[in-house]
């Protein structure tokens, strides 16, 4: 069946989509079948929702499933009982600590103190006598006399005892008389006999004395 063009009036025998000469379209009848269906660019289709499970994402009501929410309830709860007995732990062992220092050093004190307290206790109760080393107190016997010297101080002297104190002096006797002094001075070993000086040694037992020439050799009785 001829067409003709709707822009340039040209009779087109065919059924073209588009004018030869001027390339203008033809307009397409629809056939019966297409005119029975429903246009698919005006027809607004029917919008259907369909409700479904609720998911991790869709909202902030639903951000986690129960069960995660409950996960992570437990993990609270788990931390939280961790941190306290982290502060139990770490306020036993300072406790812990403390009672060490305390049974460790308490004790100590109280023995250095016992110590001291003993100490003064002994200096207290300590005799006022001057040390002697060796001891100086006691009786002394003339055992002999050394020399060539025989005057009027031998045989006077013959017979004499010493009695000397902590002090390092004394009394000469004869026959159990006192006829003078004695004193010994340890630090230069010197002495003072009858107001005479002189020198002499001691060994703890013997006590020699060199007075006027004569060696007076004297022997410290046995307590």
């Amino acid at each position: 069946m001829a067409k003709n063009c709707p822009n340039c009036g040209i009779s087109v025998e065919d059924d073209p989509k588009f004018c030869p000469a001027c390339g203008t379209p033809f307009q397409t009848e629809p056939t019966d079948a297409a005119a029975d269906e429903p246009s698919s660019f005006n027809e607004e289709k029917e919008r259907i929702f369909v409700l479904r499970e609720k998911k991790y994402g869709d909202t902030e009501r639903y951000d986690a499933p129960e069960e995660l929410q409950t996960t992570e309830k437990d993990t609270s709860l788990r931390n939280t009982l961790s941190l306290y007995f982290s502060i139990a732990a770490v306020v036993l062992s300072v406790t812990a600590v403390v009672l060490v220092i305390i049974f460790a050093v308490l004790p100590a004190n109280q023995k250095s103190e016992a110590a001291d307290t003993a100490e003064t206790a002994i200096a207290t109760v300590a005799p006022t006598q001057a040390p002697t080393d060796p001891p100086i107190v006691g009786s002394y016997e003339l055992l002999k006399i050394e020399g060539t010297n025989t005057t009027l101080y031998t045989l006077i002297l013959g017979n004499s005892t010493l009695e000397l104190g902590a002090d390092y002096s004394g009394t000469l006797k004869v026959n159990g008389g006192t006829i003078g002094s004695v004193t010994l001075h340890p630090g230069d070993m010197t002495a003072e006999l009858l107001n005479t000086g002189c020198t002499y040694t001691f060994d703890g037992k013997t006590l020699t004395i060199d007075y006027r020439g004569m060696t007076l050799i004297y022997q410290k009785a046995e307590i």
